[in-house]
């Protein structure tokens, strides 16, 4: 009798261990949810998300289409994992920095003032890492995008600083705790992201961190405002506007020198050295998130002496004031290599939906015939980087009149198409020295769409349809 209830005491004591034991362990809370989010443990266990549910150390998220979560963490921090996402709470000890892998997707996160506080300021306070880039957290409002399929990564700061380091290719696969971190973010090519500023590690364009520059004010406030990263944003959010009036010249209106909006031109331009392979974009660059590409002002660009940024032209695409997603043109899209592309439409079937079963729609007397098929000979944007990133552009044409210029090196960034009829600039005197082209992998503009208007002719079979 007395062996029983010696058993009794004892399995009720291992019970109480155990759930002692689970909440020591327990290091995040999900404080909000959408969607359909998935959790996998260390031991195998796999579970659907819910709110108020705890996550201990070692847990892997993951996010399915217009679905996000949100986790305060035992220093108050909270990390937003937004939708197609995957993160793992790599470590998150109560008296060290924690570690989150993104593995894919994005991270919005929030480290609390009070955490960043603390005595020892030398360290970071956090760090968050992909398979090419690591970060040491010391500030507090930040956001990262990582895209597995061409391993790019970017760091976007909305208020503090962040470090941002890239990852050699050779240890990549290992796996990095506290020291390791903080010796990368804390190396030469290592560098410093601020308020309003953007870098990232795309290893295709340099074997560092990108030096950091201004996003593009729209698309900064946009993603600020929009913490889930669902591509609905908020609706009611208050959208960007210029401080200055419309048919105002900008610096005109904030009462810049010349030589003062000199300065803050060639502060803000873009550069790559061949040397250090440091490689900045032009201020009032844009963010592809879903490729995680940066598409940078060209060298003609507008400057904007009210927000220090060069502004891109509708040609390249739009900014979704809503979500901060990036809109590219109608019939395009951001391939994974950095290059605009047709968007590749799936076939219909029967019901109307894109699928495998696939009818031809009855055709319609009334209708126009439909146009030609689109050339398949390469007739892309999509161009290898150049071999010689120092050789000079092409010279213009004799006749700049009559004569479009031949097309630059592969990779070349190309300015937006001039519209119909527009006379071009007489070419540079001779021996004019040209600028560089722009360093591989730079994001060309899509081909202009197909003149509009007039009269089109068509023949078919010695018919001809006006």
């Amino acid at each position: 009798m007395k062996f029983k209830s010696f058993l009794a005491v004892l399995l009720i004591l291992l019970t109480i261990a155990g759930q002692l034991m689970a909440e020591e362990i327990s290091v995040a809370t999900v404080i909000m949810l959408r969607g359909k989010v998935k959790a996998k443990l260390l031991d195998g266990k796999e579970f659907d998300v819910k709110a108020e549910q705890t996550l201990p150390e070692g847990a892997v998220l993951l996010t399915s289409a217009n679905s996000f979560v949100k986790l305060i963490f035992v220093d108050k921090s909270t990390i937003n994992l937004g939708p197609s996402s995957s993160m793992k709470i790599q470590a998150f000890p109560k008296k060290e920095a924690g570690i989150i892998k993104l593995i894919r997707g994005q991270i919005r996160a929030e480290v609390t003032k009070n955490y960043m506080e603390m005595e020892d300021k030398t360290k970071s306070k956090l760090y968050i890492h992909t398979k090419t880039s690591a970060m040491g957290i010391r500030g507090t409002d930040f956001q990262v995008n990582y895209n597995p399929v061409n391993q790019n990564s970017s760091l976007i700061v909305f208020e503090g600083k962040v470090a941002m380091a890239h990852i050699d290719r050779a240890v990549q696969d290992e796996v990095f705790v506290q020291q390791k971190l903080e010796m990368l973010i804390s190396s030469n090519s290592a560098v410093l992201v601020k308020q309003g500023q953007i870098s990232a590690v795309n290893l295709n364009i340099s074997d560092r961190a990108l030096v950091p520059t201004r996003l593009a004010p729209k698309q900064l406030d946009a993603l600020k405002a929009n913490e889930t990263g669902l591509e609905e944003g908020d609706k009611n959010k208050k959208q960007f506007r210029d401080i200055v009036p419309p048919g105002v010249d900008g610096a005109a209106f904030i009462n810049a020198s010349p030589e003062a909006q000199k300065t803050e031109m060639a502060e803000a331009k873009g550069f790559f050295n061949e040397k250090t392979h440091e490689y900045k974009p032009s201020a009032g660059a844009i963010i592809d998130l879903k490729t995680v590409n940066i598409i940078s002002p060209p060298p003609e660009a507008k400057f904007d002496p009210a927000t220090k940024t060069f502004m891109l032209t509708d040609n390249f695409g739009k900014i979704d004031e809503r979500s901060g997603q990036f809109k590219a043109p109608t019939g395009f899209e951001i391939s994974n290599e950095g290059q605009y592309q047709p968007v590749k439409k799936e076939p219909m079937n029967r019901t109307g939906v894109a699928g495998s079963t696939t009818l031809k729609a009855p055709m319609d007397p009334t209708a126009p015939p439909p146009p030609p098929p689109a050339p398949t000979d390469g007739n892309t944007t999509v161009l290898p980087p150049p071999t010689n990133t120092t050789s000079p552009l092409p010279s213009p044409p004799k006749d700049a009149t009559n004569t479009l210029p031949p097309p630059p090196p592969p990779g070349t960034l190309l300015p937006p198409p001039p519209p119909p009829g527009t006379l071009l600039p007489p070419p540079p005197p001779p021996g004019t020295r040209l600028p560089p082209p722009p360093p591989p992998g730079t994001i060309l503009p899509p081909p202009p769409p197909p003149p509009t208007g007039g009269t089109t002719t068509t023949t078919t079979n010695s018919t001809t349809i006006k």
